[in-house]
């Protein structure tokens, strides 16, 4: 069974300078883990160790690329032992400026992972809208020019 939570965000910045934001970070992220990695397209992938929401213990994972639609679409699957994360990034135009919708869905291989997820899982919603809102403010900042990718001190976790 899977679990999808989502988050909705109204920046005042227009969707070009947006998904430029979200592709350097998210460059930027896969170059720390493969320095041979300078651009990402679909399929481009990358080994890594993240923390879970249901085990401190740091585990083993793999992040793929699997979505790009420019200034629309950035989606990343996320394969370890225990399941998959899939986050996507949904872009549109506002009068605004850009609407960005985060989200995320977790799916488990085995029903005890899946309960373990459902003991923290209200804790985690919580915690999840407050670190989302505070990516999406970052994003809008750097979009704006006011910080630059690579500031922010947002740790991968899965």
């Amino acid at each position: 069974m899977a679990k999808t939570m989502a988050y909705t965000y109204e920046m005042a910045q227009p969707v070009a300078a947006v998904y430029a934001t979200i592709m350097a970070s998210q460059l930027a992220y896969f170059n720390s883990r493969n320095a041979g990695i300078h651009e990402l397209a679909v399929g481009t992938a990358v080994t890594t160790t993240l923390r879970t929401k249901t085990d401190k213990a740091p585990v083993a994972a793999m992040m793929t690329v699997t979505a790009l639609i420019p200034e629309r679409t950035f989606t990343l699957k996320v394969s370890y032992a225990a399941g998959e994360i899939t986050t996507t990034y949904q872009l549109s135009p506002t009068a605004r400026g850009t609407k960005v919708t985060y989200s995320e869905t977790n799916t488990f291989k085995k029903r005890n992972f899946e309960r373990s997820f459902s003991w923290v899982g209200w804790a985690y919603t919580l915690l999840y809208r407050h670190n989302i809102k505070k990516r999406m403010q970052w994003i809008e900042q750097s979009a704006a020019g006011e910080s630059k990718v690579g500031d922010s001190n947002d740790a991968a976790n899965i």
